[in-house]
């Protein structure tokens, strides 16, 4: 559904740095509602009865998500772990601000306390990263529809997503 506003070329770099733990990157720049849809899919993936732990990290690009004194911030975008509404991420910044986003496009402050966490991560220690293409991507949450999950299918427990 979300895919058709990332162009063809979309790919992504995927890191293991950890058993079940990963760090995604997005290999071209992408806005910050893409990027909010990418980390609440990666929390609730569809026909995978799994709850994985995921931070997503990038700076306010879009002054028609965020208050425009938030441009440039540094962003932690979340799902918090007893959520139920679905269709929202949280964003706290680098100065402890936490803003809770609807994906019908109302950016409200909120009263979750929440402290923004640099990257818990050295990125000299990546190495080797899968590429997944856009149409690979696809083709790869078909197959996981049909199937549910593939035997052998690694399980995201925690993801780090850059952008």
């Amino acid at each position: 559904m979300y895919d058709k506003s990332l162009s063809e070329n979309f790919c992504i770099e995927l890191y293991q740095y950890d058993t079940n733990k990963y760090v995604i990157i997005p290999k071209e720049d992408i806005d910050n509602q893409s990027f909010n849809f990418l980390v609440n899919y990666l929390y609730y993936p569809e026909n995978i009865k799994y709850k994985p732990i995921i931070s997503g990290y990038t700076f306010v690009k879009d002054t028609t998500i965020f208050p425009k004194e938030k441009l440039n911030y540094e962003i932690e975008i979340f799902v918090p772990q007893n959520d139920t509404e679905y269709d929202n991420v949280y964003a706290v910044t680098q100065y402890n601000e936490v803003f809770k986003i609807d994906f019908g496009g109302k950016t409200i402050k909120s009263s979750l306390i929440k402290s923004f966490e640099k990257p818990p991560l050295d990125f000299s220690v990546l190495s080797s990263p899968q590429i997944l293409k856009k149409r690979r991507l696809i083709q790869r949450r078909s197959r996981l529809k049909k199937k549910k999950r593939l035997k052998g299918e690694q399980v995201l427990s925690h993801s780090l997503l850059y952008s």
